[in-house]
Order: C-alpha cells, then structure tokens, then sequence
C-alpha cells in the first residue's frame, strides 16, 4: 500500500501537481523518477535522483549503474567510472565488473580491463568465480592461452560449476584442440543435467521430470 502511495505521489509529481519531498519517497521511486529525468535528458536531476536512492539504500545496485549511464551520456567517464567503482566496493557484484569490461572493450583498452579483473580478484581471493569471468574476457580478447592458464589456476575451486567446464570447452576450441573441448563438455552436461531435479508432489507423490 506505501508503494502505491509513492507511486501516486510520483505520479503528480510529473504531473507538476504535488510537490514531492525526496525523503517520503522509497529508493525505488527514487530510481524511477531519475530514469523519468534522464529519458528526458535532463541530466542534472537524474543524477540527484540516482545518488538520493544510493543515500537511502546503499545497496541498492541498479542505481550505481544508471548513475554511471547518466555521466555516459554526458561524457563524464571519469564519474561513470566511480560511479560503478563504488556500486561493486557497496555491493560486491560482479555485474560491475561485466560493465568495466564492456566500456574498457569498446574503448579499445584491453589493459584496463584485465587490470579491473586483477583488482577484483587480488581484493576477492574466497571467489574463484572472478577468475572465470576473466578468463572469459580473455577469450573475449582473442588470448586463449591466457584464458586457459586462468581457468587453470581456479580448475580446483571452481570444479562445480557447469560454466567453468563450457568456458574450458570454449577455449580447447578457440585452441582447436577438438578432444580436450569434447572431453570438457561432458562434466559440463552432467552438472548440469544434476542441476534440474524433479518435483515431487507431497500429496501423492506423482514425479514431474
């Protein structure tokens, strides 16, 4: 019901109707109204919008990556940059990683990017699947020796994820080194066929595969 409220209030607010006082509003609504801004290019308050959502909840993830979105369009890299360094630093998620990686490829700075990669996995050494999402990147660079050496380095770790063994498949066949990519989609398939268990009704006790 609060959420409606807000929602109402958002409403009127573009509407030019109701003033709106920022601190009634939900980091949510927060975030709508800052996308409402930057939709219609006005930058200046769709950046005070994304950072009083970060204020209220500094977990919040999505606006960390609009805030970067909204310097983008402004070319303000620099801001953007922060922007996603303290969204990852707040909330930990690799999808900040992802998003250096694809401004560092289309800026053409593959040494900033694997640097990124480094960091996080140097200050994260507990999350070997960093060193995947590196190694993807390498693969994504056209380095498949660099990205086998790092899927190597976590093999151990990282033996349960049915992903490791598709990316190692990945670069067996970037090498051309048919057998071993055949031989790395097996486990590949089998975790992940041991992935979909069937459901069980507990009333009669009928399988659903």
């Amino acid at each position: 019901e609060a959420y409606e409220v807000q929602k109402e209030l958002l409403f009127l607010a573009k509407k030019g109707k109701e003033p709106v006082n920022s601190k009634d509003l939900s980091p949510a609504i927060l975030y709508e109204m800052a996308n409402t801004f930057l939709r219609q290019e006005d930058y200046r308050n769709a950046v005070a919008k994304f950072k009083e959502a970060i204020k209220l909840d500094p977990s919040f993830l999505p606006a960390y990556m609009a805030l970067g979105e909204a310097y983008l369009k402004q070319d303000k890299t620099d801001e953007a940059q922060k922007a996603w360094e303290k969204g990852h630093e707040n909330t930990g998620s690799p999808l900040f990683l992802k998003r250096f990686e694809e401004f560092f490829y289309k800026e053409e700075m593959p040494d900033r990017l694997i640097e990124r990669y480094r960091r996080a996995i140097l200050q994260n050494p507990s999350r070997p699947e960093l060193s995947l999402l590196l190694a993807e990147a390498y693969l994504r660079l056209e380095m498949p020796d660099e990205a086998l050496a790092e899927i190597k380095s976590v093999e151990e770790e990282c033996g349960q994820y049915p992903a490791s063994y598709f990316l190692l498949a990945r670069i067996y066949e970037k090498k051309k080194v048919l057998d071993a990519a055949l031989e790395a989609y097996k486990p590949a398939f089998e975790l992940q066929q041991s992935l979909f268990k069937p459901f069980i009704c507990k009333n009669c006790g009928a399988t659903l595969e």
